[in-house]
């Protein structure tokens, strides 16, 4: 059995908001950092058969005997991102804007409609940078469970046989992409630039997708089930 855990932060300079103003909006992490990941990986031989502790002879020891499970397993946080807004009042052409963040904290509620709270953000209405800063919030991470059972026979005429069942992202757990986040999207301000009541998100804060930043494993999203029966002789 193997296990890696991995706490890291990676601090870059945002460069994209020339405004020194608001420098210290500009240290931010980089669109890859994960803070947590934690990698399992370990192979279990079956107690049972010649030569192990349980069932040593007779059928048991041949249906039960010889089997090996294998597994990898990880669990890691999500990927950062930042919260952009329309420059209509930036008066500053070909420069990105980002939201103003109204609230001290963002609430991350976790849901699929709304993943973190869409109220802590607002349009800016002045000839300034908002508020928020780059990748200031954290997307939803991902677990997943890789498994495999297998057993070689051994044939005559020097042949074994080896039967193998594997599946990727065993629980079928799924892997979601970050929240939608343009607030222009929303379809409805107030005059101070928060949303209004009742708005239609139209995306913003929702997520209505699976990652493309696919862990090392490269799992997939749904449960896939391989079985192979390999042929091989010995020379």
């Amino acid at each position: 059995m193997a296990w890696t855990l991995l706490r890291q932060q990676r601090l870059r300079w945002a460069g994209y908001y020339p405004d020194p103003t608001v420098h210290a909006l500009e240290l931010c992490a980089y669109g890859s950092d994960q803070r947590q990941i934690f990698n399992l990986s370990g192979i279990a031989q079956s107690p049972f058969g010649k030569g192990k502790k349980y069932v040593q002879t007779g059928a048991g020891a041949a249906v039960l005997g010889g089997w090996q499970l294998g597994a990898v397993a990880f669990i890691h946080s999500g990927f950062p991102f930042g919260i952009g807004a329309p420059g209509n009042s930036l008066n500053a052409p070909g420069s990105n804007q980002r939201a103003d963040q109204v609230k001290p904290h963002v609430a991350i509620k976790g849901g699929t409609q709304e993943y973190f709270d869409v109220t802590a953000y607002a349009e800016v209405n002045a000839a300034r940078f908002g508020t928020s800063g780059d990748n200031s919030v954290y997307g939803p991470g991902a677990k997943n469970v890789d498994a495999s059972l297998f057993r070689t026979f051994t044939l005559p005429e020097h042949i074994s046989a080896q039967f193998r069942i594997e599946s990727m992202n065993l629980t079928n757990t799924p892997h979601f992409a970050n929240p939608g986040t343009w607030l222009g999207s929303v379809s409805a301000f107030n005059p101070d630039g928060t949303i209004a009541a009742g708005a239609n998100l139209n995306g913003f804060g929702q997520i209505t997708g699976t990652s493309a930043k696919q862990p090392p494993s490269g799992s997939t999203v749904f449960s896939t089930w391989n079985e192979d029966i390999v042929l091989a002789r010995a020379p």
